[in-house]
């Protein structure tokens, strides 16, 4: 059966034009890491079992509180879901899609630099290391611009660290001065994320279905 982009990115709630983006690049980078990289196939079989439809059905449970009717929610206590929500797509999804671009660009011969010692990263265990910030450097770099800027480590930080202030309207205040206004400002916060770590679930999809007639290695 032929891979139906429309109706995954449809059923995910993707926008599919940024996921089509995205997906000749991936395309054609993860091809070449295979060419080059005898591991990177294993690597990636070995990566997804870390991620499974486990990871997305837990994610659901944030979504459907936060959109469910019939729950009454404050709105420091919907802005504070927000900030607990976006910590987990970051951690669980989008890492995983950003380790794996970075170990195809370090594949395929770009250096990447380990800003802590100074020292080029080579191996999966070396890049999963380095901050996530770094990585979102290094993918914008090297032509990855639209995934990386979708992600704001700030907030992903603040999150972590629960360094964020929310007031009586569900406003969310970082240090600094950056404000996430309820509540659009923090649904494109989320929009944006979710693209790009979905996304980017979706076009691996497309390439394993295209190269090799299933689903993921």
């Amino acid at each position: 059966m032929p891979f139906d982009f429309a109706k995954e990115c449809r059923d995910n709630q993707i926008d599919e034009k940024f996921v089509r983006r995205i997906d000749r690049k991936l395309f054609l980078l993860i091809e070449r890491a295979e060419k080059i990289n005898p591991n990177f196939n294993q690597f990636l079989s070995e990566a997804n079992k870390d991620v499974s439809e486990t990871n997305f059905s837990n994610l659901a449970v944030f979504e459907n509180l936060l959109n469910r009717t019939g729950v009454q929610l404050y709105p420091k206590e919907i802005a504070t879901l927000f900030m607990f929500e976006y910590l987990a797509i970051v951690e669980s999804l989008l890492t995983y899609i950003v380790d794996v671009i970075v170990f195809a660009l370090v594949s395929t011969g770009k250096d990447f630099e380990n800003p802590k010692d100074k020292k080029n990263v080579c191996l999966p265990e070396e890049i999963r290391l380095v901050p996530t910030g770094d990585k979102l450097g290094f993918l914008s770099a090297n032509g990855f611009s639209m995934i990386a800027k979708r992600c704001s480590v700030q907030i992903r930080n603040c999150s972590a660290h629960l360094n964020y202030t929310v007031d009586n309207d569900g406003n969310i205040l970082l240090p600094k001065g950056g404000i996430i206004k309820f509540v659009d400002g923090m649904n494109d916060y989320h929009d944006k994320l979710r693209d790009a770590a979905i996304g980017g679930f979706i076009a691996f999809r497309h390439y394993y279905s295209e190269k090799y007639g299933k689903y993921m290695p």
